[in-house]
């Protein structure tokens, strides 16, 4: 079977930044800093895929952040809706991309579900969108 390939384009950041993400990076820009890290990574699809299922079910401000940092190059991704110990009403994530030599490794830092949407698919579906990447 043959890989995916996608190559990102400056659009694609401007994208991002549209759907409500802040952008931090340790390079000039993060446009730069996935073409060389990370090529063939679809930021924007993952994110929109998964981006409305944060809205589920809160009315709390969704904060969600990209940060890059460059020694080990790595690409965190953070939504998060509020206090994370609030079980009931809680969206949070933290996926994080990480180049070592040349491999990217995908470290699954947290994942708060809200208690009404467990054992739904919700979980499944925001993993799935990840390994796809």
């Amino acid at each position: 079977m043959k890989g995916y390939s996608h190559t990102i384009n400056p659009k694609e950041i401007d994208a991002i930044k549209a759907l409500g993400f802040t952008i931090k990076t340790d390079m000039a820009d993060l446009y730069a800093f996935i073409r060389e890290n990370f090529p063939n990574l679809d930021l924007l699809s993952l994110l929109a895929g998964i981006v409305p299922i944060f809205s589920q079910g809160t009315t709390l401000r969704i904060v969600k952040r990209i940060v890059s940092k460059d020694k080990p190059p790595r690409l965190i991704i953070e939504i998060e809706n509020g206090n994370l110990e609030d079980e009931r009403s809680a969206w949070g994530l933290r996926r994080t991309f990480v180049r070592e030599d040349e491999e990217c490794i995908l470290l699954n830092d947290y994942l708060q579900v809200p208690t009404q949407y467990r054992n739904k698919g919700v979980a499944k579906y925001i993993y799935k969108n990840f390994l796809q990447q």
